[in-house]
């Protein structure tokens, strides 16, 4: 693998007209990190006085990513982080039987309009964190073939993708995973989601209080949600979880449990006041809206 990058990072770098390089490929000293590393753009900021992320973004709009065998590649955190004058990238060929860990991946990416993943092995993947965070310029991802069945941190994962209208996680198996905080916000032209198969029994944290930490936070382009299958028994922080859905007539949380919830803070702000919630009807989901939501008048189902 170390001698596949040195060689292809190369030819990228003649292929821009710059003076061959000495490339230094090395192992991360940090897993989060991926696997491994180059400093080959900071070489050349220093000579050609730019910036090494834009460098970095050159080099690997530059990279032939044909015929490269990542078989054994066990980490791709970060591995396109940052890249924002990415247009296309076509990752059909890439093995990722092997890979764990895919936070951060193409986070930053804002320029991609084509990214092809569809392909993945996602069997052994454990966290999912800011995978496609910020890919604010695609319009459309598959991922309906991801087995998600060992993902345990789902952080962000679709956050900041403004202009996806459609996201299939139709087949998300979800059992697994533990945190879903900001997981689909700032998607602002997203019109619907399916999320009727999304088992959320393990899930803690469904929002955070950042500017982008709810679920669905600024989802402002969704009219219904229907969330009947959650159970959020062990939620405890729901933080900014529906804030911004301005456009919401329904919401209907008929089988959740506000039983564990201790951060709630702004769970249902800027949304109408007269959209339709279903609630279980419980003592405690009752108390939970009548102290904290008062404005708001659910159906008990």
């Amino acid at each position: 693998m170390k001698d596949q990058l040195v060689k292809k990072i190369q030819k990228a770098i003649e292929s821009l007209g710059l003076e061959p390089e000495k490339i230094m490929v090395e192992k991360t000293k940090n897993k989060n990190n991926g696997d491994y590393s180059s400093n080959i753009a900071m070489k050349l900021a220093g000579k050609l006085h730019q910036n090494p992320l834009q460098i970095a973004s050159e080099i690997i709009k530059n990279l032939d990513l044909s015929n490269f065998d990542t078989s054994k590649l066990e980490n791709t955190a970060h591995m396109f982080n940052g890249c924002s004058s990415l247009t296309t990238l076509n990752l059909s060929g890439f093995n990722t039987s092997n890979v764990t860990t895919v936070w951060y991946m193409f986070n930053g990416c804002r320029s991609l309009t084509s990214l092809e993943v569809s392909s993945f092995d996602t069997s052994r993947m454990t966290s999912m964190q800011n995978m496609f965070r910020d890919c604010s310029s695609l319009t459309s991802l598959d991922v309906s073939s991801f087995d998600t069945s060992n993902v345990t941190n789902m952080d962000f994962m679709f956050c900041g993708c403004q202009n996806l209208v459609n996201i299939d996680v139709s087949n998300f198996d979800t059992s697994n995973v533990t945190s879903m905080m900001g997981m689909f916000a700032d998607c602002l032209s997203l019109t619907s989601l399916d999320l009727s198969s999304f088992n959320t029994s393990n899930v803690t944290k469904m929002g955070i209080g950042w500017s982008n930490g709810g679920m669905f936070d600024n989802c402002r382009s969704l009219t219904s949600l229907d969330l009947s299958s959650f159970d959020m028994s062990k939620v405890t922080d729901s933080i900014n979880m529906f804030r911004g859905c301005s456009n919401l007539t329904t919401i209907d949380l008929r089988n959740a449990d506000f039983t564990s919830i201790s951060s709630y803070d702004d769970m249902f702000k800027n949304i109408p006041s007269n959209v339709k919630i279903y609630l279980k009807d419980t003592e405690t989901n009752r108390n939970f809206m009548n102290t904290n939501f008062s404005s708001y008048h659910p159906t008990y189902i």
